[in-house]
């Protein structure tokens, strides 16, 4: 069972992503009940939540993929209590413009399911996500950093400006939102 049980959680319960990489009739063979896979997801959660740091910005986005991937809209608060804790740490730039979009992106994915967020949820992650980007906006850039994104965009950009870009395009995405309520 142990074996199952790194399998799944190394595709972090997604048989479609266990199917992509040709794993899911090794892990089909193990038969492994839909409550041991609850059970697995809950300590998956749970074990993410702990990790949750500033300055890990895996931690947040793997957190930010669980629950939607797996549509447990009720961890968002706790997700979006998280961050906040964490936002007023010493992050920087970019990590703070990553926290931002993987909390929208859960706004967006998550109010298309039946069960979806509810207003004060959306309200609550909107605030979060404007909150992180005025944060965001007001850091500068290590002289050190080196945005793995970086490599894809125009080279007319300063890593500075691409960043301050992503940002206002993602306020001016929130600003749509707020229209629509």
């Amino acid at each position: 069972m142990k074996q199952a049980k790194d399998i799944f959680f190394k595709y972090i319960g997604s048989n479609f992503h266990m199917t992509r990489d040709g794993i899911i009739s090794t892990y089909k063979k193990f038969s492994v009940s839909k409550d041991q896979e609850q059970q697995w997801i809950n300590e998956m959660f749970e074990n993410g939540f702990l990790k949750v740091s500033s300055e890990d910005l895996h931690s947040v986005t793997s957190l930010g993929y669980l629950i939607q991937h797996h549509n447990k809209i009720d961890y968002f608060n706790r997700f979006i209590e998280k961050i906040e804790r964490e936002i007023d740490r010493n992050t920087n730039k970019y990590n703070l413009l990553r926290f931002a979009e993987t909390i929208f992106s859960l706004i967006e994915n998550l109010s298309r399911f039946e069960n979806k967020l509810n207003k004060e949820q959306i309200i609550n992650g909107i605030y979060t996500t404007s909150r992180i980007l005025k944060k965001a906006k007001e850091k500068a850039l290590p002289s050190d950093f080196k945005n793995p994104d970086f490599e894809l965009i125009d080279s007319n950009l300063t890593q500075e400006q691409y960043l301050n870009r992503k940002i206002n395009e993602l306020e001016y995405k929130i600003r749509l939102v707020k229209i629509l309520e």
